[in-house]
């Protein structure tokens, strides 16, 4: 799970290429974990100074993930071999994200695809055509 998450950290700006489902997933929920406890000390420290939760903490590293959190769902999506432009339809309130996370969970394609080979370890799969030119 760190290997996952050290090589979507690695790719912050790369927005081209492929990622699979556990640098993915990896990246996504180490995130989560530390956003949510950043949340956490933030409601606890805005309690503790009377003041309404500001919520600075955790703004700022949602700021900051965000960029890497992007390129990382581009290159998922890239890996399911659809179009970078799906990004977009996390702007549609409510079921957008869902749907975006729906198909970061898909399973990858299996074949080096239009945004290049299949990524990590994990070999590709002869397709018909290939298989008979290599005959």
């Amino acid at each position: 799970m760190i290997c996952g998450y050290l090589d979507a950290a690695r790719k912050t700006f790369v927005f081209q290429g492929r990622s699979g489902r556990t640098e993915f997933w990896s990246f996504t929920v180490i995130n989560l974990a530390v956003l949510s406890c950043l949340a956490v000390a933030d409601q606890h420290s805005a309690g503790a100074a009377g003041q309404s939760a500001v919520g600075m903490a955790s703004g700022l590293c949602f700021l900051l993930l965000s960029v890497p959190q992007t390129a990382l769902m581009i290159r998922r999506l890239h890996d399911t071999d659809r179009s970078a432009w799906w990004v977009l339809i996390a702007a549609l309130p409510f079921i957008g994200v869902f749907v975006l996370l729906g198909m970061a969970a898909v399973e990858s394609d299996q074949t080096n695809n239009r945004y290049g080979p299949v990524p990590g370890d994990r070999v590709p799969v002869a397709t018909n055509r290939e298989h008979k030119h290599a005959e």
